[in-house]
Formats: C-alpha cells, sequence, structure tokens
C-alpha cells in the first residue's frame, strides 16, 4: 500500500500490477504484463515484453524497449525530457516539447520525407523542410519571407495581387555582372504568336 522506489536493477518475470507510485533508478525489465495505476519515474533502461498499462502519470529519461502492446495511457506521458509529450488532460501531443497547445506540437525544426498533406489549420513556428510533395487543402498563410530556391514556380490560380508597386526581374544577377540577358513579360495566347514586352539588352531599349 506504500509507495516502491527501486535504486538497483529490477526484474520482474511474471505479470506487475503497481496502485501506488513507483520509481526505478535503474534498469527495468518485465517478461510479463505491466500495470502502472499511480505516478511512475524511470531513470534507467526500461524494457517491456509483454502488454503494459498506465493509467497514471509516466516519467522516462532512459531508453525503453517495448516488445509487446502499450495498451493504455491515461495519465501524462513523458519520454526523454519531452521528446515525447501525452498531454492526457487536453489530449494533445508535443514533439520536442512537454507543453503542447495544439492537438499535435513539434518544439523544432521539422523534416518530412515523404508526401504530407494538410486538411485543416496548421501553425509552424519554426523551420520546416518538406523533401517530399506537400499538399494544403486550406488557405496558407506566411507571416515571415517566402523563399523558393527551385528551378521553377508555378501558380495556378485565376487572380494575382502584388502589394509592391515594382517587381524585380534577374533579381540574382550579381552587382558587378555585364547584363547580356533579354528581360521582360510573356503573354501566352493558345494558337496564337505570343507576346512579350522585353527590355533589349543588345540595343539598351524596351
Amino acid at each position: 500500500s506504500n509507495n516502491i522506489t527501486v535504486a538497483g536493477n529490477a526484474v520482474f518475470s511474471n505479470a506487475i500490477s503497481v496502485a501506488n507510485a513507483a520509481t526505478f533508478s535503474n534498469t527495468l525489465s518485465v517478461t510479463g504484463a505491466a500495470t502502472f495505476a499511480n505516478t511512475t519515474g524511470h531513470t534507467g533502461a526500461a524494457t517491456f515484453s509483454n502488454t503494459i498499462s498506465v493509467t497514471g502519470t509516466s516519467t522516462l529519461t532512459g531508453n525503453a524497449t517495448l516488445s509487446g502492446t502499450l495498451q493504455t495511457i491515461s495519465g501524462n506521458a513523458n519520454f526523454n525530457g519531452g521528446t515525447l509529450f501525452v498531454d492526457a488532460g487536453s489530449g494533445r501531443v508535443g514533439i520536442g516539447t512537454s507543453t503542447p497547445d495544439s492537438v499535435l506540437t513539434v518544439g523544432g525544426p521539422t523534416k518530412v520525407n515523404s508526401s504530407f498533406t494538410v486538411t485543416g489549420t496548421s501553425s509552424f513556428a519554426n523551420s520546416v523542410t518538406f523533401a517530399n510533395t506537400t499538399t494544403f487543402n486550406q488557405d496558407v498563410t506566411i507571416n515571415a519571407n517566402l523563399t523558393v530556391t527551385g528551378t521553377r514556380t508555378y501558380v495556378n490560380t485565376q487572380t494575382l495581387d502584388v502589394g509592391d508597386n515594382i517587381i524585380t526581374l534577374n533579381a540574382d544577377i550579381g552587382a558587378a555582372t555585364t547584363p547580356t540577358e533579354n528581360a521582360g513579360i510573356e503573354v501566352k495566347r493558345g494558337n496564337a504568336a505570343t507576346k512579350a514586352f522585353y527590355w533589349e539588352e543588345a540595343n539598351d531599349r524596351w
């Protein structure tokens, strides 16, 4: 009925059920089903070979190996000091943060290596790298600068509004570079000839 504190290695070869607070300061190995009904702290490596059910707050600061099923966590779960945090009260998950303020909060730079689809409202407060196709099915608002480093940007929209009163072409030409190429705007006209408004570099004229 009292709390359990284990400062050395702990090995349980059968089912374990802990109804009060438990602290394991070293290696914990459970080969049977494990149930923790109260606050649990693991500062050493933990290995669970069967079903684990946690109904209280669980904090794990060491390595964890789970060979069975993580069946239930009804309290907060904190893995490696906020690397992965589950807030049971709000139903929120934090990666890199222990204070998630939305359903999923990522507290650092994020890289997506596969397809990524956003169907609702999302907020990115830090740098995000998309290494593959990304689809946004809702409006996208960028509150800082947008830099595109690819070779082509295609805007498929009926209306394009630009707030700036000056559009700069050839913006990447060096200040000491002698200009050699024409610059301007082309208008595609279907099966008719393309029309253009060019600056002719050879004749130094529009």
